[in-house]
């Protein structure tokens, strides 16, 4: 798990986590820059399988860690009523 529960809460109406520090927000904005800036880089130098892969690979473990995070927050129960 790379983030830290306390970066976020569970959002109980959706399935997610929503940053509340700082922390979470940079992670966030890491995530999302790291997932599509080498997929734009990929995609527009003609690479379109591979452009893909990565995608799919870093949405993977993106989703494993939002669960590892969402599983240590539900211990304690940190829920979002937002």
């Amino acid at each position: 798990m790379f983030a830290q529960p306390h970066w976020f809460r569970i959002q109980r109406d959706r399935w997610g986590i929503r940053p509340v520090s700082w922390k979470g927000w940079l992670y966030t904005i890491v995530w999302a820059a790291g997932i599509c800036i080498p997929f734009a880089a990929l995609l527009l130098s003609g690479k379109l399988f591979e452009s893909v892969f990565w995608a799919i690979v870093m949405l993977v473990a993106l989703l494993w860690d939002v669960r590892e995070v969402r599983s240590e927050m539900a211990k304690s129960d940190q829920i979002d009523d937002d």
